[in-house]
């Protein structure tokens, strides 16, 4: 066999199934040498792609030499804290995990682990892939080229399959595979073929397409690739092209290749990064005579490096969606709808549609637009991922949280008097108080509109409008208490040093209005995607503290300062709001000085100097340091429950990551 540094055989099977429909599988054996002199790695990954179920089922084994190589994962960098942690425990992040066995070479036969690829004396090989259950294909040669096979053999569950295969060997310096590059691999029920690379970061490009005939022999083209369509992947948010136009002008060739459905990603982290790796269905005409195919499409990904990345890719998502609840352009029918008037749109006779969209819709569209973290959002589709279930299903899901806490944000700003929101003027600035309170709390309803999936069961469904109305009714009482009148208690925690009565009172209007609205969302993806009443309440509990911390932090920086000032520096001190930095300020000062912060408070229209001043006293005394301390220990306890219930999985590496993430972000 040599000793290549890198080495791939690849099987591409398109198979059928009596009553069941189509599949296509790729496996994929690779060899790669390691850092250590002498010693190669060895990875087998998989996917099989059913279209007509909307399934993807996916795979990645290593062994410790493959990880020895320096060029596998996690290309993630925010993901590495969480990665080391569960390798500590011996654990690998699903889709992902160690070969059961030894890697076997020879020529004519691989066996890495349990996964076997091996060729016999008359030109036929054996594929057996050992996962969840065993699938096992004979291939049987097509010709002399080593390239085509006709197919038969055994699915997961003793379902018996036949169909036609492409195999590939490639040896060379490095892997073909390139992040942000595309392989094509497309076949046709004459025997030809159609093999292809570009870059998947091109709208359009010019490529050198092989084409073999029935004969199996390859010949250069050039082509022209155009993409159709992108996908934005609800487990990475990562952007992927799954829809292209191929033309071959010396053939008079034009093709169509397009994913049936778009969800075929394979989420690796540890072994390698991300890639889109599923099946095609191509149509088009060559010097005028239709065609039809299928094929196999990989694109390697390149990865969020940076937690703000990826939250920033999240949030991307998060407005798509918020525009697609919506309805935008605006129509007197989606104005019904959102006015709680399906199919009554009679009732908005002589209403413009624009004039409801700009007093109903805009104050609270104007903050979305602006950006977020969408770390929210993120909660749901993670959870459901987390606990088995496939996020793509509620993408609509997106939507809802975002739409919660902008509107909530809209609501407060207009009670707190706040005058920047999101690096901009408030809402209420813009369009008035009355415009903005109604359109803030219109979109607590149309958040409801998110949630209604026909995906989800409908006893989950019901579990989940629960979550749903439990969460408004602990916000607004949250906000309720934020804005009671607590001078008493803050007066008397400033006199006498005594802080723990206030301190309850800020902590659980915190939980009310912050934690509750942000667990929601982890419970209801935990109840869509199938979990235990465990996990279901360990993920809850999490995702709070979580946004518990969040809130801490969220005080603190208020008063260190936001990167690109999206918050005035100092505001809560500006409004005289006694947050939890000011209460442990009160706990450590000396009584003149807890007097003169008192009054700082109370002053209607403090100056910058006094505000700076007030800064320095509740920085200087060790109040902000405790304040993070704090938030640093409520998400170390609440992970420490959820981390023996949740299974080992890219999922659960980013929920981790997550929690690091924004309880670090000032850091």
């Amino acid at each position: 066999m040599g000793a290549q540094p890198y080495a791939r055989w690849a099987v591409t099977a398109h198979l059928s199934e009596k009553g069941r429909g189509s599949s296509s599988l790729r496996a994929v054996f690779e060899r790669r040498s390691a850092r250590t002199p002498g010693r190669f790695g060895h990875r087998v990954r998989w996917c099989l792609s059913a279209p007509d179920a909307r399934e993807h089922s996916f795979g990645a084994d290593y062994d410790e030499g493959w990880l020895d190589t320096g060029r596998s994962g996690p290309e993630e960098a925010w993901l590495a804290r969480p990665l080391e942690e569960m390798r500590g425990r011996g654990a690998a992040p699903a889709p992902e995990r160690p070969l059961l066995g030894k890697a076997w070479i020879r020529p004519g036969d691989l066996r890495l682990g349990e996964h076997w690829l091996t060729r016999r004396p008359d030109g036929r090989r054996d594929l057996l892939l050992r996962a969840d259950d065993a699938l096992a294909l004979r291939l049987l040669p097509v010709g002399r080229d080593g390239a085509r096979y006709l197919v038969r053999g055994m699915m997961p569950g003793r379902r018996a399959v036949r169909g036609h295969a492409l195999y590939q060997e490639q040896r060379g310096q490095s892997s073909p595979d390139r992040a942000g590059g595309i392989t094509a691999e497309l076949s046709f029920q004459d025997g030809s073929f159609v093999r292809f690379s570009a870059d998947a970061g091109a709208d359009a490009q010019t490529i050198q397409v092989s084409i073999a005939g029935p004969d199996g022999v390859p010949r250069a083209h050039e082509g022209r690739l155009r993409v159709e369509e992108r996908w934005l992947s609800t487990r990475t948010y990562l952007r992927y092209p799954v829809a292209f136009e191929l033309r071959v002008d010396a053939l008079q060739l034009r093709m169509r290749i397009r994913a049936p459905f778009a969800a075929q990603e394979l989420p690796t982290v540890l072994s390698a990064p991300p890639m889109w790796a599923g099946r095609v269905e191509v149509s088009g005409i060559c010097r005028g005579r239709p065609f039809r195919g299928v094929g196999w499409v990989e694109q390697p990904a390149a990865p969020h490096v940076a937690g703000r990345g990826f939250f920033r890719a999240v949030h991307e998502a998060v407005r798509a969606e918020v525009a697609e609840v919506i309805g935008e352009p605006m129509s007197t029918e989606a104005l019904a709808s959102l006015s709680g008037l399906t199919d009554r749109s009679v009732h908005l006779e002589g209403v413009a549609p624009s004039a409801l969209f700009r007093s109903l819709l805009e104050p609270v569209l104007a903050i979305i637009e602006r950006g977020g973290k969408g770390w929210r959002s993120f909660t749901a589709l993670a959870c459901i991922d987390a606990v088995g279930g496939e996020p793509e299903d509620f993408r609509r899901w997106l939507a809802a949280p975002e739409l919660i806490h902008v509107g909530s944000l809209v609501v407060d700003d207009v009670e707190d008097r706040s005058e920047v929101r999101r690096g901009g003027p408030t809402s209420h600035l813009i369009y008035g108080d009355p415009l903005a309170i109604n359109a803030g709390s219109a979109a607590y309803f149309l958040a409801e509109l998110a949630l209604n999936q026909p995906t989800i069961a409908p006893h989950r469904a019901a579990r989940v409008h629960r979550e749903y109305f439990e969460a408004m009714r602990a916000g607004h009482a949250g906000q309720a208490l934020d804005i009671a009148n607590i001078e008493e208690l803050a007066q008397a925690a400033a006199q006498t040093g005594e802080t723990e009565a206030i301190e309850r009172w800020v902590m659980a209007i915190n939980r009310l209005k912050t934690a509750v609205p942000a667990g929601t969302p982890a419970r209801m993806g935990a109840i869509a995607g199938g979990g235990t009443g465990a996990q279901v309440k360990a993920l809850g509990d999490y995702f709070e503290s979580v946004a518990l911390a969040f809130q801490v932090v969220d005080d603190v920086l208020n008063l260190r300062g936001f990167a690109g000032d999206t918050k005035q520096r100092g505001e809560d001190l500006y409004i005289g709001k006694v947050t939890l930095p000011v209460i442990k300020a009160f706990a450590r000062l000396p009584p003149e000085d807890r007097a003169w912060l008192w009054s700082l408070l109370g002053t209607t229209a403090p100056t910058r100097e006094a505000v700076e001043r007030g800064i320095a006293l509740i920085d200087d005394c060790g109040a902000l340091d405790a304040c993070m301390d704090q938030a640093k220990a409520m998400v170390v306890d609440a992970w420490a429950a959820l981390d023996p219930i949740l299974p080992d999985s890219a999922a659960k590496l980013r929920i981790r990551g997550a929690g690091f993430y924004l309880l670090e972000r000032a850091v």
